[in-house]
């Protein structure tokens, strides 16, 4: 039997003998073909919805990095506008005379 064994091997460990190498191409082509038709669509549904997830995330922060920006323009426009307005507030004799209060701290 140990001879028969080392009829069917190659001379080179590295090389399969034939019926080894002829049932390994046909396994990989089903396993490979099995892959392509099942597996791969599905892999690729799942990334193209995640791909849109990402970029509907991303669109989304843009939108309400915009929207925070006009908040805080609007805020400083306020701010501004009511500078002066306190400035006369402090300046004026009857806000003078009394008594600032204390900063806890």
């Amino acid at each position: 039997m140990i001879h028969l064994a080392d009829n069917t091997a190659s001379t080179n460990p590295l090389l399969p003998s034939w019926p080894e190498f002829i049932i390994g191409t046909i396994l990989f082509v089903l396993v490979f073909g099995f892959l392509a038709r099942l597996a791969l669509p599905r892999i690729q549904q799942i990334l193209t919805e995640r791909t849109e997830q990402i970029e509907g995330g991303l669109a989304r922060s843009e939108e309400a990095q915009a929207e925070a920006q006009q908040l805080l323009e609007q805020y400083r426009q306020q701010l501004a506008a009511r500078r002066p307005v306190s400035r006369a507030r402090r300046s004026s004799p009857r806000c003078a005379s009394r008594p600032r209060p204390r900063r806890a701290g």
